[in-house]
């Protein structure tokens, strides 16, 4: 019996089942990420931006299967998982072309000319949601890893496969497969390794009862935290829109990604005026949507 499992929101069943790190495997890769640090820090920014881009063949060779994990694991439509895997791709473009700057930034809006130095801290832990398996991982540890820590990654547990993954992708890069380590964790091991010595700052994405706790614990040991927490976003349709196109920005901002999405639409605020034939019009279109098709054929 394992520990924890994937269940497919398509049909409730189980696709994946996994263990938890045991406490020797934990401290195994908290030694071998602080180790990997000492050697990564000492790496030119050239250099680590050199191995960093080979993630993007990486990327494009199995974009279909992360997408197809994606959807059994969290439910994305495939063509939504392909085009998060493809902005993953940009993502490493980016980078690669714009770290130096940001970097060492000069400010000069006083007399005095200013230079922002910014040094590796350490270790970092990740903290990540499930919606977004692997460009919320992508966009908080390529800057990361650019900047010279390493990373611990604590990943969603329903998106187990999709961690495994990008595990992979650092396994393929060979010796420097140590500066990303994913951990299985649960919520008690997760804030014991906040606490952790080896830890130096967190970086969290969820929801905000979870962060509030992962502040206050990060805190308690001035830890830095950087935290990005979910929305209650409006959308706001005034008595002169053109009711058709509200109605499809509606529907895409509350289906996209499955829903699951921390800037979807959460509230409608309609004018009474145009209530009934908004509420007659949306209903329409959405009795018409297909629901468990996500999982169709790769063509």
């Amino acid at each position: 019996m394992k520990d924890f499992s994937s269940i497919s929101p398509l049909n409730d069943k189980i696709v994946h089942s996994f263990d938890f790190h045991k406490d020797s495997k934990i401290k195994l890769k908290i030694k071998q990420s602080v180790l990997a640090q000492k050697k990564w820090k000492n790496y030119s920014l050239e250099k680590r931006i050199e191995i960093l881009t080979k993630l993007k063949s990486i990327l494009k060779d199995n974009k279909n299967k992360y997408a197809f994990t994606m959807a059994e694991e969290m439910g994305k439509p495939i063509s939504q998982g392909i085009s998060e895997i493809e902005k993953c791709l940009l993502l490493l473009d980016y980078y690669k072309n714009n770290i130096a700057k940001l970097i060492n930034q000069n400010i000069s809006n006083t007399s005095l000319n200013k230079k922002i130095v910014l040094r590796p801290l350490g270790v970092i832990l990740g903290i990540m949601p499930w919606n977004f398996p692997f460009w919320q991982v992508f966009r908080f540890i390529i800057p990361t890893l650019l900047s010279g820590n390493t990373v611990l990654l604590k990943h969603s547990l329903n998106v187990q496969k999709c961690a495994l993954h990008i595990e992979e992708m650092f396994l393929e890069l060979g010796l420097n497969a140590d500066i990303y380590q994913n951990l299985r964790l649960s919520d008690t091991k997760t804030a014991k390794l906040i606490k952790h010595k080896s830890v130096s700052a967190v970086s969290f994405t969820g929801g905000s009862k979870a962060g509030s706790i992962v502040a206050k614990k990060a805190g308690a040991h001035l830890k830095k935290v950087l935290l990005e927490l979910g929305g209650s976003d409006p959308l706001i349709i005034f008595p002169d829109a053109n009711i058709k196109s509200a109605i499809k920005s509606c529907i895409s901002g509350r289906l996209l990604n499955a829903g699951q999405s921390c800037i979807s639409i959460k509230r409608i605020i309609v004018t009474i005026n145009l209530y009934d034939s908004f509420i007659k019009n949306i209903v329409s279109i959405l009795r018409k949507k297909k629901w468990g098709i996500l999982l169709k054929v790769l063509i």
